[in-house]
């Protein structure tokens, strides 16, 4: 008998476990259940599985990772959904601008649909000066990479960055 998928969808809140015993709280920024999702994920870890302890760490300016990934880890459950952001509003998370490097001075700039990630909407190759900040590589990081590049980000402060019952 096959393991049913854990759905989820834009607005759910994640919990990645880390090392340590503790997690990193993700949001769902776009997923399609088939595959991939956008996700933003943020800091400081917590230390303990709670919903009100992660609402508290959702903010624009805690993100840490913004990322394409694979849903793997949340399809089989190994990423705990917590449900659906209170008050989750699409607009107010918004997919940005997309690039990929095509040699040493062009650039594809690629703005994806909204409700179907995969489909790109808009393609346009421009130089690569004309990449901004704010702009996320058009690269799928698989869903263990996305918890390795976490890790890295936070660097060997990962057991003393964390949130928890004081």
């Amino acid at each position: 008998m096959l393991n049913a998928k854990t759905k989820y969808e834009s607005g759910d809140i994640i919990l990645l476990p880390m090392a340590g015993n503790v997690h990193c709280v993700g949001l769902v920024i776009r997923g399609n259940n088939d595959g991939v999702l956008f996700g933003s994920f943020f800091e400081p870890l917590i230390s303990e599985i709670s919903a009100p302890i992660a609402l508290g760490v959702i903010s624009a300016k805690r993100v840490i990772l913004s990322c394409l990934c694979g849903d793997r880890s949340i399809s089989s459950g190994d990423w705990l959904n917590l449900g659906k952001l209170p008050g989750w509003d699409e607009s107010e998370w918004p997919l940005p601008k997309f690039f990929r490097l095509l040699d040493n001075e062009r650039a594809l700039i690629i703005e994806y649909d909204k409700s179907l990630m995969l489909k790109a909407a808009k393609r346009h190759e421009v130089s690569q000066d004309e990449i901004k900040e704010g702009m996320i590589n058009d690269v799928l990081v698989g869903s263990r990479n996305v918890e390795r590049r976490i890790t890295k980000l936070i660097g060997h402060s990962i057991y003393d960055n964390q949130m928890g019952p004081s």
